[in-house]
């Protein structure tokens, strides 16, 4: 009995080993499949990238010029049938002007140390379509051109210039109304500011003038009368009081509305130009906000345009205005100076700063600057930052004006 357990142990061990190795095998076998596979996938992912490599046309063209074979993708792709083509010379072929440089490459090709590019384009199919041929020396007597169809990448070139150039042409037709708005707008402040000076300044002088007569007038009745009011003035006394009040709001006013004219359009830019003007405007940011605001001058000639002149100078107005009300700054620097055939203009301060970002959408004030800037061909640089102050640089050509400017947009 002992002898036939050991023959079944005997015989089921052989039996489980055999199942053992026969599911190792198994398993073995589906591995090396499944390495198969992946490399399968693998070779045919490279001979895709083989096949798209591959140029749409390919001929093997003699020195001479003959075309000696040829492989096409597609045969449709061909300018002619394999037979009309095949043993022919290129002068024979092509169009007479392209065979013309397709044949002055061939010669050079045999020299050179680089395939030689063409780009061409030919009448197919209805339609005009483009090619990039590479001719690479073979041995002997022949040359191998290798064709790409580039119709596709043409037409998006052609169809992003088209969107550039009409970019272009919206972007010169906004710089142009930017300017003719800038025109229009200070236009419009020299009218106003000439009918403040003309007419109501003029009024108001008058009005003071009457005034300064009522009160001589009520000094010198004074003494005929010196009936006390409840207040222990007499009623001239009063009077003369009121009417010295008047005449100090009519100055007022008048010296008001004169700021203001001359803030609307500053006539002194013409009578005692663009160096003198600014340093006058740097003088009254200083008086009226109590901010130290230094102006320095170098080599800036007498005989300034108008238009740059007027550019500078609304500039420096607007970053005066932004420092004294917004900035917080004690003190300020402004800068002009000649540098060869330009004016630079600087204008800095150590107040709160800004962010740029943040600013553009508040007001028109850095968008006027930078039209005004732009419309005369000129540069411009804001930089600003929280804690960190402002500086404003200005570059604009000494004698390009607004007609100028124009024109070239």
């Amino acid at each position: 009995m002992e002898g036939h357990f050991w023959a079944y142990a005997l015989v089921a061990v052989a039996v489980m080993s055999g199942q053992a190795l026969l599911i190792g095998a198994l398993l073995a076998q589906r591995a090396r499949l499944r390495r198969t596979e992946v490399e399968l996938r693998h070779l045919e992912a490279r001979n895709a990238a083989m096949l798209d490599s591959i140029p749409d046309l390919m001929f093997l063209i003699g020195t001479d010029g003959v075309y000696l074979d040829y492989h096409a993708k597609d045969p449709n792709q061909l300018y002619v049938p394999p037979e009309r083509f095949v043993g022919k010379r290129i002068v024979d072929i092509m169009p007479p002007d392209l065979a013309t440089i397709f044949m002055r490459e061939i010669g050079r090709v045999k020299h050179a140390a680089e395939p030689r590019v063409i780009e061409y384009a030919l009448p197919m199919h209805g339609e005009i379509r483009h090619y990039e041929t590479r001719l690479v020396p073979c041995d002997g007597d022949s040359i191998l051109s290798m064709v790409r169809d580039i119709t596709s990448r043409k037409r998006a070139q052609a169809e992003l210039q088209d969107r550039e150039t009409e970019l272009q042409r919206t972007n010169a037709r906004n710089h142009d109304l930017a300017g003719r708005l800038i025109a229009a707008q200070e236009a419009e402040r020299r009218r106003v500011a000439r009918e403040l000076h003309d007419d109501l300044s003029q009024k108001l002088a008058l009005l003071s003038i009457d005034a300064d007569q009522l009160r001589l007038r009520s000094e010198q009745a004074r003494g005929s009368n010196r009936e006390l009011r409840s207040d222990g003035l007499t009623i001239w006394d009063s009077t003369t009081a009121l009417v010295r009040e008047i005449s100090n709001r009519a100055h007022e006013i008048a010296s008001d509305i004169h700021r203001l004219s001359h803030e609307l359009h500053p006539a002194k830019l013409a009578a005692i130009g663009l160096v003198a003007s600014l340093e006058a405007l740097c003088r009254d940011a200083s008086i009226q906000h109590h901010i130290a605001v230094d102006f320095l001058s170098a080599d800036v000639p007498l005989g300034v345009g108008v238009e740059v002149s007027l550019c500078l100078y609304r500039v420096t107005q607007e970053a005066l205005h932004n420092i004294t009300k917004h900035s917080g700054a004690t003190c300020a620097l402004v800068r002009i100076a000649r540098e060869a055939d330009d004016l630079t203009l600087q204008i800095a301060d150590q107040g709160h700063g800004f962010l740029l970002r943040d600013a553009d959408g508040r007001g028109l004030g850095l968008l006027s600057m930078r039209e005004r800037v732009s419309f005369l061909g000129g540069e411009i640089d804001i930089h600003s930052a929280p804690g960190q102050g402002t500086r404003i640089g200005v570059r604009v050509p000494l004698h390009v004006g607004v007609s100028q400017a124009a024109g070239s947009a």
